[in-house]
């Protein structure tokens, strides 16, 4: 199970597509594929600009990421734990999450 669904996030990767259903608006999905065969789990549809969506679409990968780096960010040695993109990285993470650092951290490794 990956970081984002420890967290009770819609796995990755979120995709853009045109939804020529809804009018050739444009949507971020998320789907399960299992052979050929694939569920939708989550589909929102914007008004929004595609490089709009393109960036949310993002989000998983980039939260992720964020996490690991400051989760590394903490093996190093005490002098760099007052590091700006450390203290920041963990606020984000905390926001975006709405879960604190601690808490993340015991989730993600169960």
């Amino acid at each position: 199970m990956s970081i984002i669904e420890k967290l009770g996030f819609t796995p990755k990767p979120w995709e853009v597509f045109e939804n020529k259903v809804r009018g050739k608006k444009h949507s971020i999905i998320s789907r399960i594929v299992k052979g050929e065969r694939y569920t939708d789990i989550c589909e929102i549809t914007f008004p929004w600009r595609k490089s709009d969506l393109k960036l949310i679409a993002t989000t998983p990968e980039m939260l992720e990421a964020l996490i690991i780096l400051v989760k590394e960010q903490e093996n190093i040695p005490a002098q760099f734990s007052d590091d700006t993109a450390y203290i920041d990285g963990k606020k984000v993470i905390e926001k975006a999450t709405g879960k604190t650092w601690g808490k993340i951290k015991e989730l993600i490794n169960e």
